[in-house]
């Protein structure tokens, strides 16, 4: 059931009905919902429009649901809203445009760096990989870095330490929508300020050590 809709149509025989966000998205999740002509069917309320006289619409009950007479699928690219660099946890927290098809996701395609023009930046990383959150269809969800790509953003003064100098470029269908429309870029010379920012809170541990009695010395392993 819809949520909600607007319509900027005059009086007629023909209204257009603009779906909220929330439930665009809630559809597009839907693999065997409005994917074609076929399974797009429509049931209606009688207080959902009336006439010019007041008549309540003839409702349609969801058991006799009327058939799309026409469909038109999604060809819009999806693009990357904004996104969270959460230090403590490890991960990014990527919001798009619409639902997106998140098992096609290649973290590889991301790179962070210190100023909007990487060109300028005298700080870029490329993530070498990393694992998304268990969730199938999403607009938004997290995406986990690996140890390796987490600790050498740790291990820069001059990158990922706050919104002000965490940037992010992400190439041309890093990722695809549930119609598998490609993302459209975010260039490194134009890219995408972080919208928030968590600090890393987590103290560090011993991993191991080696004890050397020829070097009279021991060398430490944190985690």
């Amino acid at each position: 059931m819809l949520t909600g809709g607007s319509t900027t149509s005059d009086n007629g025989y023909e209204t257009e009905l603009l779906l909220t966000e929330m439930d665009l998205n809630q559809i597009k999740k839907r693999t065997g919902l409005a994917t074609e002509r076929n399974n797009t069917y429509i049931s209606l309320a009688a207080e959902f429009i009336s006439d010019n006289a007041g008549q309540p619409v003839t409702p349609i009950v969801t058991s006799r649901s009327q058939k799309a007479d026409e469909y038109v699928p999604d060809t819009t690219q999806p693009f990357l809203r904004q996104f969270v660099l959460d230090v403590n946890e490890g991960k990014l927290t990527l919001s798009f445009s619409e639902t997106v098809n998140i098992s096609t996701i290649d973290p590889t395609a991301i790179t962070l760096q210190n100023m909007v023009n990487g060109a300028e930046a005298s700080r870029v990383y490329n993530l070498s990989g990393g694992v998304p959150a268990d969730a199938l269809y999403e607009f938004q969800f997290d995406l986990y870095m690996t140890a390796d790509d987490l600790n050498a953003i740790k291990a820069f003064t001059d990158l990922g330490t706050g919104t002000s100098d965490t940037y992010l470029a992400i190439q041309v269908g890093a990722i695809e929508d549930m119609n598998s429309n490609p993302l459209i870029e975010r260039s490194s010379f134009s890219a995408l300020e972080a919208f928030d920012h968590e600090l890393d809170m987590t103290p560090p541990t011993l991993r191991n050590f080696t004890f050397d009695l020829d070097e009279r010395g021991s060398t430490p392993y944190f985690l």
